[in-house]
């Protein structure tokens, strides 16, 4: 039994191959709706049936911010208002991804973060953009390898979203990099023009309230939040 983070240089594809290998990944680890309900009812906290819909819409079944909920939750005077409010800028869960995902991270990959996270979705040529530096792609992929709440959005492994850090990264944005913001968004609208006849605008482009979108993965525009 192997348990890690990442993927190792392992060449595990023959046993792969021949059936002998049990893989257990993040998606078999997320919590179903049913799991979440039995989480919340044997810690004594309860929701109505939206609530409890929307407290695992909203952590995606990650088993720790369930948890972080869950201690919030207790003794609280309004549990439905909490779960409505409920993001990554919560203080408990702050403080956890602070610790964790952030911390962790080597200086190239925090600043990515950070300047990447008032996008709802981003590739490695927008973050080289946005960062000024190139290589954005490969710790995009690193940061999925390495579960750091960051998602692929298409098979291709090129679109990306951030999994309930977002908010978190935008209040640290705010509190450590808050000049830099309007420039954050003037490169991602000057970034729309290469997008072609299908891209969509970012609202801080002239034209336009909505962001640029590229290839299959981009159905649906990726929007800017406020920081």
């Amino acid at each position: 039994m192997l348990a890690t983070r990442h993927d190792l240089p392992l060449r595990l594809h023959q046993l792969r191959l021949a059936g002998e290998l049990a893989e257990i990944r993040a998606v078999e680890l997320r919590f179903s709706e049913q799991e979440t309900r039995a989480l919340l009812a044997a810690s004594g906290i309860a929701l109505s049936e939206g609530g409890e819909k929307l407290l695992h819409q909203r952590t995606e079944g990650w088993a720790a911010g369930l948890r972080l909920a869950v201690l919030s939750l207790a003794g609280h005077p309004d549990p439905e208002q909490f779960v409505a409010e409920f993001s990554g800028s919560d203080r408990t869960v702050a403080a956890y991804l602070l610790a964790e995902p952030l911390d962790r991270q080597p200086a190239a990959g925090q600043d990515l973060l950070l300047r990447t996270c008032l996008l709802d979705r981003i590739n490695g040529e927008l973050a080289d953009l946005l960062t000024g530096r190139p290589g954005s792609q490969r710790i995009l992929l690193d940061l999925e390898d390495a579960n750091a709440f960051v998602v692929s959005l298409d098979p291709g492994r090129t679109w990306f979203r951030y999994h309930l850090l977002s908010d978190f990264l935008r209040l640290e944005l705010r509190r450590t990099l808050p000049e830099e913001v309007p420039a954050l968004h003037r490169q991602a609208a000057g970034w729309v023009p290469r997008a072609g006849p299908g891209g969509r605008r970012h609202p801080a482009h002239p034209g336009g309230g909505r962001l640029a979108r590229r290839g299959p993965a981009a159905r649906r525009p990726f929007l800017q939040h406020d920081a």
